[in-house]
């Protein structure tokens, strides 16, 4: 077994051509993991993810925050303790809304064989 503190985790730049601005941080939460990858994602005021997909499905977790995840068809504002499950294959971004960090954990599953 493996307890792991957020607060002790630390926070790592997380420079991504998928992130519209470099105000992103990222905390991996299960490193050691072999079946799964998991970390908390930081965007700050003004940053965005662009559309993509994933191989597997996300499972995203809203830690603090209020913002705005779209598919394709479909936009819905998010806040702390939403979850919201993306599909493999859906297009999705998430958006920061005004001016506050909005931290999130996606959870995937990692892909096998």
């Amino acid at each position: 077994m493996k307890v792991v503190n957020m607060n002790q985790v630390p926070k790592v730049p997380s420079p991504d051509p998928l992130f519209t601005g470099t105000d992103v941080t990222r905390q991996s939460v299960a490193p050691d993991s072999k079946q799964f990858k998991m970390s908390i994602l930081n965007f700050g005021k003004g940053v965005r993810n662009r559309f993509h997909a994933h191989d597997g499905e996300q499972i995203l977790i809203v830690t603090a925050g209020k913002g705005i995840v779209a598919t394709e068809t479909e936009e819905r504002v998010v806040t702390a303790g939403d979850i919201v499950f993306f599909p493999a294959g859906e297009k999705h971004c998430m958006v920061l809304r005004k001016t506050r960090s909005f931290p999130n954990s996606p959870f995937r599953r990692w892909e096998t064989p």
